[in-house]
């Protein structure tokens, strides 16, 4: 559910193509004022009554070969397109492939079954405004915490030389992760100056102008004799740090953004954008007199809200930029929440360990469990984890995204006391995380039926709500009944493990440390895995260890080694694109941005590996392990970062010799 408020530019801007929802996930639009009359009126005639067409005019695209990346960078290229030429003409609409994920465009030849057709099913638009709506959604709207841009109404004030304010009107600001903080004094400060700034494309500055440019904001035209990046570049050289860009004339406000190459390039300024009838209101303003400005944020209630599968009302998040796929990453959410719901309806041994129980300082939260006495001859093996704040709502959250270790000890004297056996990472201050992370090969760890785990984070943040069940499924004795749904091959468990390496700093002399291990598997053993869990993250020169790509390797008996690579690192939508597969939507930080092997509001599933193959069962062996950043040993220049890293070797051994144990 969102809704719709002209004096909201960020809510007018929001139309875009909403690629990655699914197509029965309906949407719901109101207004937040009575111009929806005026508004249904002007459909009608235009458009023979289609109300919902006002989506598809701003968002449909002309371009027939670009992918969903290449749809959301170039927005601004779109055109308005009415209802009645898509009556009259076949357009473009995207091709899924099985996987659901978008390809290219390409041209429908069944004009009846067209994307658009489908999509407008699915828009529904209220012909009243909230605040007539006698029931609870105006009241959850005005109730509900709000955080970030989907909440409050950006503006600029100007005003006078006395301060008195002359005219109000809203701003869209500059893509968040492109350009600077907004100059803080204009927050503050009531005599900063607006300057127009006739050709900013050729605009040489001055000695003058640079001593008391830092006082003054740029008005600027976004007519385009050259990008809004040069415009902006060349504002903030002449020591400007705010630019208001006005739309040209018949156009609405676009978000400013980044295209190719300057997308590796900060603004020099922070910018924002208004719309062509404000700025040409400022410019007449300037003619009689100094005009100031100031920027603010309105009060408002809450845009948006959604209502689950199960019929519960949900908040949506942050919405980063302007633009429906975020109510789509929402949706998608939905429906991975349902899928996993699903998953835990089946017939499963549930081992409770933590109910809500509150997470903080040092000591985390630890509990003592009581596993089945069969424990080993289960074949799936689950972490049924969520993750939620001490209250209901996402703005009792903590605010960043740090690690959760999940440890394990059994005997308190054994070597494998205290060990990793399952790894999260926190949301950005969202409250609605659960995880099925398969963790079968790990059973070994169990040393005994009773056995301590804890959980715990950062001890300096602030409070988290863990829920945890261990779930034991498919049980060897079920497949010999005809029970079991799973295929599998001779009936061997996990049965032993041996501890191999762990991470560290990643700098020059990461992988000095890590010396040969030499092992020799248990005469029973059938099969051997290569287990292993690993983030990176820190920041150094080159982005490592979140941003970057690494490569780690385990080689045994120097046959090729085993590889797994983290492409998905520091990619613009990496964990964007991951949300139907568990990363919680919408967080109230930069979650969209790939990571080095994992995501905010993820569980961190761990890599196994069969290297039966690559083992001599009956003599000794060797393994060694080394990482690398593009194909070589780190080397950063300063502020190295850090490897976390659990891995293991797995034994199995058969189910049936079980017995005699």
């Amino acid at each position: 559910f969102s809704f719709y408020f002209i004096e909201s530019a960020y809510l007018v801007t929001i139309w875009t193509f909403t690629t990655l929802s699914r197509r029965h996930d309906p949407s719901v639009f109101f207004s937040l004022t009575d111009q929806i009359a005026s508004q249904e009126t002007k459909d009608r005639n235009e458009d023979q009554g289609m109300l919902n067409s006002r989506i598809f005019r701003r968002s449909i695209k002309k371009q027939t070969k670009h992918t969903a990346m290449d749809i959301e960078n170039n927005e601004e290229d779109s055109e308005e397109i009415g209802m009645e030429h898509i009556s009259k003409k076949v357009e473009k609409r995207p091709e899924f492939s099985k996987t659901g994920k978008p390809l290219l465009l390409h041209d429908s030849k069944h004009s009846e079954e067209d994307e658009l057709v489908n999509w407008k099913k699915n828009f529904h638009f209220a012909s009243f405004p909230l605040y007539d709506f006698g029931n609870w959604i105006p009241f959850v709207m005005a109730r509900w915490p709000c955080l970030g841009t989907g909440c409050g109404l950006p503006q600029v004030a100007f005003k006078n030389s006395k301060g008195d304010i002359l005219r109000v009107v809203p701003r869209l600001e500059a893509r968040y992760d492109w350009q600077p903080m907004p100059f803080r004094t204009l927050v503050k400060h009531e005599k900063t100056r607006l300057r127009y700034v006739h050709n900013p494309c050729h605009h040489t500055p001055k000695a003058k102008q640079m001593k008391t440019a830092f006082k003054e904001v740029a008005l600027v035209s976004s007519d385009e004799e050259c990008s809004t990046f040069q415009k902006i570049q060349n504002v903030a050289k002449m020591g400007m740090r705010f630019v208001l860009i006005y739309a040209k004339k018949n156009e609405p406000v676009k978000e400013i953004k980044c295209k190719n190459e300057e997308c590796f390039h900060l603004l020099g300024a922070s910018a924002a954008m208004i719309s062509f009838d404000d700025g040409d209101e400022a410019r007449r303003m300037m003619k009689d007199q100094d005009l100031f400005v100031e920027l603010q944020t309105t009060s408002q209630d809450s845009f948006f809200f959604a209502i689950d599968h199960q019929g519960r009302l949900a908040e949506v998040g942050l919405f980063l930029y302007p633009s429906l796929h975020f109510l789509a990453y929402e949706a998608q959410w939905f429906h991975y929440e349902a899928d996993l719901m699903k998953n835990t309806k089946g017939h499963a041994k549930v081992i409770p360990v933590f109910n809500h129980t509150l997470m903080r300082g040092v000591k985390g939260v630890t509990n003592k469990i009581h596993l089945p006495k069969d424990f080993l001859k289960y074949r799936n093996v689950e972490l049924d984890m969520s993750l939620r704040c001490p209250e209901s709502y996402d703005s009792s959250c903590p605010r960043w995204d740090h690690v959760v270790h999940l440890t394990v000890c059994c005997q308190d004297k054994s070597k494998l006391c205290g060990v990793e056996i399952g790894r999260w990472v926190t949301p950005y201050a969202r409250s609605v995380g659960r995880w099925l992370t398969p963790i079968t090969s790990l059973l070994p760890l169990f040393t005994s039926s009773t056995c301590t785990l804890t959980m715990k984070t950062v001890p300096w943040e602030m409070p988290w709500t863990p829920s945890l069940n261990i779930r034991f499924s498919d049980h060897i004795s079920d497949s010999k009944h005809g029970y079991s749904k799973r295929r599998y091959s001779p009936d061997i468990v996990p049965y032993g493990i041996l501890k191999l390496y762990h991470g560290g700093k990643f700098d020059k002399n990461y992988n000095s440390k890590y010396k040969d291990v030499s092992f020799n598997p248990p005469t029973w053993a059938k099969r051997v895995e290569l287990v292993a869990i690993i983030t990176g993250h820190g920041k150094d020169n080159n982005g490592c260890a979140e941003f970057c790509v690494t490569s780690h390797h385990f080689t045994v008996n120097d046959i090729s080694p085993n590889v797994i690579v983290f492409k998905n690192a520091a990619t613009a939508m990496g964990c964007a694109e991951r949300v139907d597969r568990g990363v919680e939507p919408n967080e109230h930080g930069t979650w969209l941005y790939g990571r080095d092997g994992w995501c905010p509001g993820q569980e961190v599933v761990p890599w196994v590996k069969d290297i039966t193959n690559q083992v001599d069962l009956k003599s000794e062996n060797t393994i060694k392990y080394f990482g690398y950043f593009n194909g070589t040993d780190p080397n950063p220049r300063h502020s190295p970062g850090n490897i976390d890293m659990s891995s293991y070797l797995v034994f199995y051994r058969m189910a049936k010799d079980l017995i005699d144990i």
